[in-house]
């Protein structure tokens, strides 16, 4: 190494075996010979490398780090471990060295680094500045020859010249940061590269291109360039380009082998982990290719972390490729594929930059070999790339020969971009694509036949040549001069709201576009982000009309950038289908409409064209002219290269009306105009006249009426010095501002306060609203409403008549109307007028009662509504106290509008509610809430305004009958709250299992209203541990019928009988079950050991065994003998107890069994005295009831029990007798006025509501059914 002020001549010097493995820096290169740090090199100090050999190195060879003015020449280089040569310093000369065998590090010695980013090359001189390159050699290099950074495309001639690199994977190569950023162009001279198997050329970055006097052959791809920025998704463009001149391109040579010169993916590892760097070709996509179509992209595409060829990033606006006075040679059918001179890229699904062809030579050049145009891919139309519509990659191309060299006489090649149109319905093509706006009759909406839509889908090709072989079309520059127009969306949503497919139709040619693939990194359609920039293929001198599927954008700017002839215009008619106002500009000059007209004064007028095509742009038309097409909303703008076109949408409201009996000049001779401003209280200079035309000028109108329409605009006024970018500097009313004008309009002509102002009778009125900003909140909220409307030419209409319609029923107090009330406003052809406005907000209407026969009775509910599209619907009125009353319903803004209709003799009657009580499940031992609601018996719903005659309600819970423990809570009797219709009973705890039956008991305060329900409460163990589980079934001798009805009393009361009887704790019992044959009962009962179960079972089989009764509503239901089955086996019989005893054994039985028999009967004998002597207190259904019933009051005072809660008292039940087999209390608690009927919910027959015959309405108006 040769360091800081030292210096070396070498000459002749051999090196072997010479540097070391391992650089990490500059300062520690370990190369076989480094310069480092020397400087300028001096005649006084001089430093060379001159005709020396490295080989079998284990290094670079060279190292030239901060060094300038060092010459390395004649030296030959073979066999380094990574670089030959790596020069970091200025004006340094490399010439006429040899480098062989350049080795790549990641695979060296058996190493296999397949994730590597290295990109080393032969010669590496990227980092230097100055460098003077000639007559060096690279022959065989395991990833590049040369690693440059390009010369000055602008600065003196060229100084690197005869440079040759072949057997290589990559040739050139130039990486993201590698070119000349302060020129953004590097220019790469006479090289000749052969043989590679990749690209010849390759450069990703952000410079252009230009490549002169070399020669490219035998390669995969002789040339791909990759060029970014700026970003186009932030409207940035640059006019960056591609040019090669003065060269050669041969596809295949004399001496290209069939069989060595194709690389095999298995030949080496070097190959084998070189898979993002491959070229197409490289996949047999084609055969050698002399151009992969070059990409200008928006940014950085990742390589080599990706594949060199993967865009990852939408296209960038502005690019070209110039191809001048080259020569391409021997491109046709060799080892069994096609060679082509130009390739797209299969794996970009965006549209491509135009190519020029100039000068052009072929030899041995087959016709098919020219171009290879793959057709769109169906890899690409998935959600998160191209959605739903193949995206414009391989659709619009533009290959553009200007003498005919190329193609034979001076032609353009368009691509067949109505590929599978009405075709494969995978790519998303088709007559269904068309905007539906295209397809409709302007005025009426109506559906056109698609032949008047269309005639071919596609470019514009009339003239020329289908040529299937590329595929695409030939068309002759004499007949028809295609160029690429861009139409680029500037609103600040372009990357999120799509506005695509997009149509382009020029005689008949219809042309769809779906713009750039998504961009979006995370997916989904939540992240899609799809730039609203559409590069389209145009005939010059024709005329298009331009339809967006989506609302069209309130910015557009139009790039017409490689039309440099101003002589080939096009023009324009972009349907915006909204009436505002759209201002062009060319070059950020402002232009006034074609039909503008400016006064001494500066005030602007717009005139209505007389006759047909009058304001039309024409071809001798300045760029960006324009008019404004009211009646079809169509922008006519004229398009000349190459300077931008911007149209900015401006919001305005536009009035217009027609003026019968009247002439122009009669218009224009009254004070119409001032009075409007007078009456919108505006900056005069915000209002100016739109148009004024006879009636019969209107194409939309067929009718003879004379008059005049006028058109009126209100809002900021055109200004000559405003740009494109930023609002006008007249601004002053904002978008709130506007609106305001718009429904002050609105409201004004429908309550008929406009026409008074301006004092002429008005027809059909329309008004255009002000379309919100992109940025505002309401936009999304326009653009939905705009997505679901259809066209329409009608006028506002104006209410004359309102009506109510409602299903009349005979209505609860308190309750809601069961159907609501609509009060609709009617025009004079009785249609319903949806669009009513004023600048205070909805119209509203409001209910008011009128005659009552209660005077206590109000009107309840929302009594004030707004009118939604033309209707006021009142659904939550309801009337507090019974009678016949009368509802009028009242228009009460616009303040000014005076409109009522009556609807009488509505008759109110005495609610019905009852109460309905939940959890009906719960838990030993556990406290839990238990709430009680009040329901509407008609409708079942919960009563939320109990208070609706201002009274308070209570609810008391109450055990009917013997339970199987005690139930306490907080509080026995709770008050309902008014507003939910729920009483909370709070801290309610049951001490054991079973059925509670509780009696819910309901009071309003005045005691119009109480209700009482009973429900039974089932309690559960709930932390026993199932172990085992058996099916049980047995009957009872009584009538099934006795029970119909009435499973779940019966089922509490077998429940709370085996909780006593049997179980406790320790046997849980469910899925109780009972059907006829006599009365079959089955439950399944479990525990949590097989002992407790057994031993209940036993117990069970005891009772049925010796008929034991249930006494169930004061009836006793004996089981019948052996009834019991367990699992569906008998269980506990006599035959089973004696079965296998001793004949004496069993005699003893029956005699023993026959004294029992007598004993039993004297006991019933002697109960039956005693039961007579018993005093009557009470009924059970319809049987006596005697207090010597055992008690089961529980215990303690009310309220309370104790200090935290209070049981809940039992008292006796006239409603229900005691079916629990339980007893009332000998002194019971008496309840106040207890109700004499209880409400349940009506069974579906009963819900029946005859309606009530509706009655007279006054103000002339009628009531509906």
């Amino acid at each position: 190494m040769c360091l800081g002020q030292r210096y070396a001549r070498l000459s002749n010097v051999e090196f072997f075996h010479s540097g070391q493995e391992g650089f990490v820096a500059s300062y520690d290169s370990r190369f076989s010979v480094t310069f480092y740090d020397i400087g300028k090199v001096s005649a006084t100090r001089p430093s060379y490398v001159t005709k020396c050999t490295f080989h079998n190195g284990f290094s670079p060879a060279f190292g030239v780090i901060g060094t300038h003015d060092l010459e390395l020449v004649n030296n030959v280089i073979h066999h380094t471990v990574g670089p030959a040569i790596i020069v970091v310093g200025s004006n340094n000369t490399l010439r006429d060295n040899l480098m062989s065998l350049t080795v790549f590090p990641p695979t060296y010695q058996d190493r296999y680094e397949e994730n590597t980013l290295n990109v080393m090359a032969t010669v590496e001189i990227h980092g230097a500045t100055g460098t003077k390159l000639v007559g060096n050699v690279v022959a065989g290099s395991e990833r590049s020859a040369y690693r440059l950074n390009g010369e000055s495309c602008t600065e003196g001639e060229p100084t690197w010249a005869n440079n040759t690199g072949h057997s290589t994977l990559l040739g050139l190569t130039m990486w993201q940061d590698d070119c000349l950023q302060t020129e953004e162009c590097s220019r790469f001279n006479g090289f000749y590269i052969y043989k590679s198997f990749s690209y010849g050329f390759y450069s990703n970055g952000i410079c252009s291109i230009v490549i002169e006097n070399s020669k490219f052959v035998d390669n995969s791809i002789s040339i791909f360039p990759y060029i970014m920025r700026p970003d186009a998704r932030t409207h940035g463009f640059s006019r960056k380009f591609v040019k090669i001149h003065k060269s050669l391109f041969v596809g295949a040579s004399d001496t290209y082998d069939c069989k060595t010169d194709i690389m095999s993916l298995n030949d080496h590892p070097n190959i084998k982990i070189s898979v993002n760097l491959r070229s197409w070709a490289f996949k047999r996509v084609a055969g050698r290719i002399a151009l992969g179509w070059p990409m200008f992209a928006c940014e950085n595409n990742l390589a080599p972390k990706h594949p060199l060829n993967d865009p990852h990033t939408p296209s960038a606006l502005y690019g070209n490729i110039v191809f001048e006075d080259v020569t391409f040679a021997h491109f046709k059918n060799k080892c069994g594929m096609t060679d082509r001179i130009i390739s797209t890229n299969p794996t970009g699904p965006d549209a491509e930059h135009p190519i020029y062809m100039n000068k052009i030579q072929l030899i041995d050049v087959e016709e098919k070999s020219k171009i290879y145009a793959q057709h769109p891919r169906l890899m690409f139309v998935t959600a998160d790339k191209c959605v739903d519509m193949s995206c414009d990659g391989k659709k619009k191309l533009l290959i553009k020969d200007l003498d005919g060299s190329f193609f034979g006489t001076p032609s353009s090649y368009i691509p067949e971009s109505e590929y599978e149109y009405n075709g494969d319905p995978r790519h998303g093509i088709g007559d269904y694509r068309i905007p539906k706006t295209m397809q409709s009759f302007p005025g009426n909406g109506s559906r056109m036949p698609i032949a008047e839509v269309r005639k071919h889908p596609g470019i514009k090709r009339s003239g020329c040549q289908h040529k299937p072989e590329w595929p695409g079309y030939l068309c002759p520059l004499s007949k028809i001069d295609h160029q690429m127009l861009i139409v680029e969306s500037m609103d600040f949503d372009n990357m999120d709201r799509r506005v695509s497919p997009v149509a382009l139709r020029a005689d008949g040619y219809l042309d769809l576009i779906n713009g750039p693939h998504d961009t979006g990194t995370c997916g989904g359609y939540t992240c899609r982000k799809r730039m609203q920039t559409f590069y389209t293929i145009v005939a010059a001198g024709s005329n298009y009309d331009l339809y967006f599927t989506g609302t069209a954008p309130q910015h557009l700017r139009l790039h017409y950038f490689l039309a440099e002839d101003t002589t080939k215009p096009v023009r324009l008619a972009i349907y915006f289908g909204l009436q505002q106002r759209y201002d062009v500009y060319h070059k950020s000059v402002f232009l006034q409409p074609n039909n503008a007209e400016v006064d001494n004064n500066n005030k602007v007028t717009f005139k209505s064209p007389k006759t047909e095509g009058e304001f039309l742009p024409t071809a001798e038309s300045p760029s960006g002219a324009n008019f404004f097409d009211i009646d079809t909303k169509t922008l006519y703008v004229q398009v000349k290269g190459p300077g931008l076109v911007d149209i900015r949408m401006r919001p305005v409201v536009i009035l217009a009306f027609g003026l019968p009996e009247m002439t122009e000049e009669e218009f224009f001779g009254k004070d119409l105009l001032k009075n409007l401003i007078i009456f919108l209280n505006v900056d005069p200079a915000k209002v100016r006249i739109a148009g004024v035309r006879r009636i019969g000028q209107s194409r939309r109108r067929k009718r003879e009426t004379i008059g005049v329409e006028v058109i009126i605009e209100i809002g900021n006024e055109p200004d000559s010095n405003s740009h494109p970018g930023v609002e006008n500097s007249n601004s002053t009313l904002d978008h709130s501002d506007l609106q305001a004008v718009s429904d002050t309009l609105k409201g004004g002509f429908q309550t008929g306060a406009l026409e008074d102002a301006l004092g002429v009778e008005m027809t059909d009125v329309k008004v255009s609203a002000p379309v919100p900003p992109v940025n505002d909140s309401s936009w999304s909220e326009f653009l939905e409403t705009a997505a679901n409307s259809t066209e329409s030419s009608e006028g506002l209409r104006k209410p004359t008549q309102i009506v109510a319609e409602w299903k009349k029923t005979q209505q609860q107090e308190g309750a809601t109307f069961p159907t609501e009330v609509l009060i609709k406003f009617l025009d004079d052809k009785y249609t319903v007028v949806e669009d009513l406005v004023t600048p205070d907000g909805p119209w509203q209407v409001k209910a008011t009662l009128t005659g009552t026969t209660d005077q206590k009775g109000k009107l309840l509910g929302s009594v004030t509504v707004d009118v939604v599209k033309g209707i006021a619907t009142f659904d939550t009125l309801a009337i507090s106290h019974t009678g016949t009353y009368d509802i009028m319903f009242q228009v009460v803004r616009p303040e000014t509008v005076s409109i009522t209709v009556n609807v009488s003799e509505v008759v109110v009657v005495k609610r019905k509610i009852t109460v309905e009580m939940s959890p009906l499940n719960a838990v030993v031992h556990i406290p839990f809430s238990l709430s009680v609601t009040v329901k509407d018996v008609s409708g079942w719903k919960t009563v939320t305004n109990l208070d609706w005659q201002g009274e308070t309600w209570n609810c008391t819970l109450v055990l009917e009958v013997e339970a199987p423990g005690t139930l306490t809570a907080d509080k026995a009797t709770e008050q309902v709250d008014v507003t939910t219709g729920i009483a909370t009973f709070r801290n309610v705890t049951a001490s054991s299992p079973g059925s509670y039956a509780i009696k819910v008991y309901l009071k309003s305060s005045s005691g119009s209203y109480s209700v009482v329900k009973h429900y039974v409460l089932q309690v559960d163990v709930s932390d026993l541990k199932i172990v085992v589980k058996k099916f049980v079934q047995l009957k009872f001798a009584a009538k099934y019928e006795l029970i119909t009805g009435k499973h779940q009393l019966f089922q509490a009361v077998l429940k709370n009988h085996f909780y006593k009887m049997y179980a406790t704790s320790q046997v849980v019992f469910s899925n109780f079950n009972f059907k006829p044959g006599s009365i079959v009962a089955s439950f399944d009962a479990a525990s949590s050991s097989d002992s407790a179960l057994d031993a209940m079972l036993d117990a069970l089989a005891t009772e049925v065994k010796d008929q034991k009764s249930i006494t169930f509503e004061g009836k006793d239901y004996p089981y019948e003998k052996n009834s019991m089955l367990v699992d569906n086996k008998s269980y506990g019989t006599v035959e089973k107890a004696v079965s296998g005893l001793p004949t004496g054994a069993i005699v003893a039985i029956s005699v023993i069994s026959a004294l029992g028999v007598c004993i039993l009967i004297i006991i019933l004998l002697l109960f039956a005295k005693k039961k007579s002597e018993r005093k009557t207190v009470g009924m059970v259904g319809n049987e006596p009831y005697k207090a010597s019933s055992p008690e089961h009051v529980v215990s303690g005072q009310q309220p309370p029990m104790s200090p935290k809660q209070a049981a809940i008292g039992v008292y006796w039940s006239d409603e229900r007798g005691d079916y629990m087999n339980g007893a009332a209390s000998p002194t019971p608690k008496p309840l106040p006025d207890l109700p004499t009927e209880e409400y349940d919910r009506p069974h579906s027959k009963q819900e029946v509501i005859t309606p009530i015959t509706p009655g007279t309405i006054s103000a002339g108006f009628v009531a509906v059914e």
